[in-house]
């Protein structure tokens, strides 16, 4: 007389499921400077910025590439802004200020 439960081999419980979460967007980088940051009334110096990921740049309001420059001349102190638009739809903004003596 065999047992049939003694020749049964009991199965594993099947795994459970680990949730995965999406990957997440990188981080964006971001460098935006002047190559002079004091002028002389009638003195020009150069904005540059480079930036990546991110979906969108704007310089002042205007869209603008994500690596470039730009030539200002301010005749008062005037701050620049650089606005960014990440992959996640999230805005940081950044500042670079030219003071006019």
């Amino acid at each position: 007389y065999i047992d049939d439960l003694s020749c049964a081999q009991a199965s594993p419980p099947p795994p459970t499921p680990t949730p995965t979460t999406p990957p997440s967007a990188p981080a964006p980088v971001v460098s935006f400077r002047a190559d002079a940051t004091t002028l002389s009334a009638g003195s020009c110096t150069r904005l540059r910025w480079d930036v990546e990921n991110v979906r969108e740049v704007y310089l002042d309001g205007q869209g603008v590439v994500g690596h470039g420059s730009r030539q200002v001349c301010p005749t008062v102190t005037t701050t620049y802004r650089l606005k960014i638009v990440r992959l996640d739809g999230g805005v940081e903004v950044y500042t670079v200020t030219i003071n006019v003596v």
